[in-house]
């Protein structure tokens, strides 16, 4: 739902209908999902419940974090890839 009301701003509108435009929104979702809930809140919210092996902050640990961005790339597509199929209607 975030994604649909992201592209609703006017310069990504257009972008967001074609499959080229819809699979670079991928990429940046998985790349912007990943530094915001995975390097930056996760450490914190595990430091607040008090998880005895909580990350550094930011969390920047190599490789994870690649597969990290890979994974959330890999669950954007289908949302980016399905909203160009059906806004181009």
């Amino acid at each position: 739902m975030m994604y649909v009301a992201a592209v609703q701003w006017q310069p990504l509108t257009e972008y967001a209908k074609t499959l080229l435009g819809a699979t670079a929104l991928a990429v940046l979702v998985g790349v912007v999902s990943t530094a915001l809930l995975s390097v930056l809140l996760m450490p914190l919210w595990l430091g607040a419940v008090g998880y005895p092996f909580t990350p550094a902050f930011p969390d920047l640990a190599m490789p994870e974090k690649l597969w990290s961005v890979l994974g959330h790339v890999v669950y954007a597509l289908p949302a980016t890839l399905g909203y160009a199929l059906v806004a181009r209607r």
